[in-house]
C-alpha cells in the first residue's frame, strides 16, 4: 500500500473514532452509550497520540515548530547519516563479511554461468579493437620509435647473418608477390648502381684489381698511366645496370633464375651470409634512424590492418577459443579462480573504506527534510498503520477499563 493510501486510512480511523465519540456523547448515561463513548473516546485519544508520534518523526505536527522533539529525522540528519555509514561499514559490509564471501563463493563459476556468450564476445572484440586503434592514434611517431628500438636491437643481437637470411627467405617464399618483389629488387639495384657510393666502390675495386695485376712489373707499371679508371668505372656501372634491368624484365633470365634458386636453397652461399652479416651490423649501428624512418609507415599500416573487416572475426574467434579453453580446463579455472579471488581480496582490503564514503556521498546532497521524505516514502505506509492500531487498541483498552469499572464494588 502506498504512503498516501495508508495515511488516508489512518485519518479515516481517527475520524471514525472522533465521530463515534460525538455520537455516543448524548447517551453516555445509558450503559450501552457509556460503553460506546468509552470505546470511541479512548480510540480517538490513542489515534491522536500515535498520529502526533508518527508525524513528529518526519515533520512538525500542524506546522508548530515550538513543540519540542518534532521533525526528528530532519533535525538529526547528520547523526542519522553518520550512523548509517557506520552500520554499513562495521556491520552490514564489514571487511570480515566481504572476505568471507569472497573465500566461499565460487567466483569464476558464477561469472561463467552468468555470461551471455555471443553478446559478450561481440562487445569484448569491439572494445579491444577500439582501444587498440585509440592507443595507436594517440601514439606519436617519436614514442612509437622509442618503443620499437629496444625490440629491434634485441632481435638483431640475437641473430647472425645466416639466421637473418633464413628469416628473410621464409618471408619472401611465403609471399605470393615473390616474382614482383624480385623484379622490383633487381630494378632498384640497377638504379642504385648510378649512386655516388656505388661509383666509389666500383672505382676502388678496379683500382685494386689494376694494382694487383701490375704488382712489381715495371713494363706494366708504365701502362698504368694510360688507363682511364673513371671511364672504366662508367662502363662497368652501365653494364651492371643494363644486366640487372634485363633480369628485372625477364622472368626466365639466367640471373633471375639463379636468384630464385638461391632463395630456395636451404643454406645460403658464403657471399650471401657475409653480406647479410654486414647488413645486420650496419643496422645495429643505425637503429635510431631506422626506427624513426619506419615508425610512420608502421603506424599507418597497423591502423589499416586493425580497420580491416576480417580483423573483428579473427579476434572474436580467438576470444571464443580462449573462453572455451577456460571452460574445459579445470586446472586453468583453478588458477584463474585463485588469481581473481586474490585480486578481489586485495581490492576489498585496500578500498573497503570507500563503501562508507559512497554511502555518505549519496546521502550528503539530501537536506534534512529530503532525507525525512525519502524515509517516509519507504517505511511511511507501515508507520501509518501504527495510527490505525493506536485507535483500535486505545478503543479496546478504554472499553475494557469502562467495563472493569462498571463491576459493582470494583471502583471503590
Amino acid at each position: 500500500m502506498s504512503v498516501h493510501r495508508a495515511r488516508h486510512l489512518a485519518a479515516l480511523s481517527l475520524a471514525a473514532a472522533g465521530a463515534g465519540a460525538l455520537a455516543c456523547l448524548p447517551f453516555r448515561h445509558h450503559p450501552l452509550g457509556a460503553a460506546g463513548f468509552a470505546l470511541f473516546e479512548a480510540g480517538m485519544v490513542g489515534g491522536a497520540a500515535d498520529w502526533f508520534a508518527v508525524t513528529a518523526l518526519f515533520r512538525h505536527p500542524l506546522g508548530q515548530r515550538w513543540v519540542p522533539h518534532t521533525s526528528i529525522i530532519a533535525r538529526n540528519r547528520d547523526r542519522i547519516i553518520d550512523n548509517l555509514v557506520r552500520l554499513v561499514d562495521e556491520r552490514l559490509l564489514n571487511r570480515d563479511s566481504l572476505q568471507q564471501a569472497l573465500l566461499t563463493v565460487p567466483l569464476l563459476e558464477r561469472l561463467l554461468e552468468s555470461l551471455d556468450r555471443d553478446p559478450l564476445l561481440d562487445s569484448l572484440t569491439g572494445f579491444l579493437l577500439t582501444q587498440a586503434q585509440q592507443q595507436l592514434d594517440q601514439l606519436d611517431d617519436r614514442r612509437l620509435a622509442a618503443l620499437l628500438e629496444p625490440a629491434l636491437i634485441r632481435e638483431l643481437e640475437s641473430r647472425n647473418g645466416q639466421s637473418l637470411w633464413h628469416g628473410l627467405r621464409t618471408s619472401l617464399l611465403a609471399d605470393p608477390r615473390l616474382e614482383e618483389l624480385v623484379a622490383g629488387a633487381l630494378g632498384a639495384a640497377g638504379s642504385l648502381a648510378h649512386s655516388e657510393s656505388a661509383r666509389t666502390a666500383v672505382h676502388g675495386m678496379l683500382e685494386q684489381l689494376v694494382e694487383g695485376m701490375i704488382g712489381g712489373n715495371p713494363l706494366l707499371g708504365m701502362a698504368r698511366g694510360f688507363l682511364n679508371l673513371d671511364r672504366m668505372t662508367e662502363l662497368v656501372i652501365q653494364g651492371l645496370n643494363e644486366r640487372l634491368q634485363r633480369a628485372a624484365r625477364d622472368a626466365q633470365d639466367p640471373l633471375r633464375v639463379s636468384l630464385r634458386e638461391a632463395l630456395a636453397a636451404d643454406s645460403p652461399a658464403p657471399l650471401v651470409s657475409g653480406g647479410m652479416e654486414r647488413v645486420r651490423l650496419g643496422l645495429l649501428e643505425s637503429t635510431d634512424s631506422l626506427v624513426q624512418a619506419v615508425a610512420p609507415g608502421l603506424r599507418k599500416g597497423l591502423l589499416e590492418w586493425l580497420n580491416q573487416p576480417e580483423r573483428h572475426a579473427q579476434l572474436r574467434a580467438l576470444l571464443a577459443r580462449e573462453l572455451e579453453r577456460i571452460e574445459n580446463d579445470a586446472r586453468l579455472r583453478e588458477q584463474l579462480e585463485l588469481w581473481l579471488r586474490t585480486r578481489l581480496l586485495g581490492l576489498a582490503e585496500r578500498h573497503h573504506h570507500r563503501i562508507g564514503e559512497l554511502v555518505r556521498a549519496n546521502l550528503s546532497p539530501l537536506s534534512g527534510q529530503d532525507l525525512a521524505d525519502e524515509l517516509e516514502e519507504r517505511v511511511g505506509s507501515d508507520l501509518q498503520w501504527i495510527r490505525v492500531n493506536g485507535a483500535v487498541v486505545g478503543g479496546l483498552v478504554g472499553l475494557g477499563l469502562h467495563l472493569l469499572l462498571s463491576i459493582p464494588g470494583f471502583s471503590s
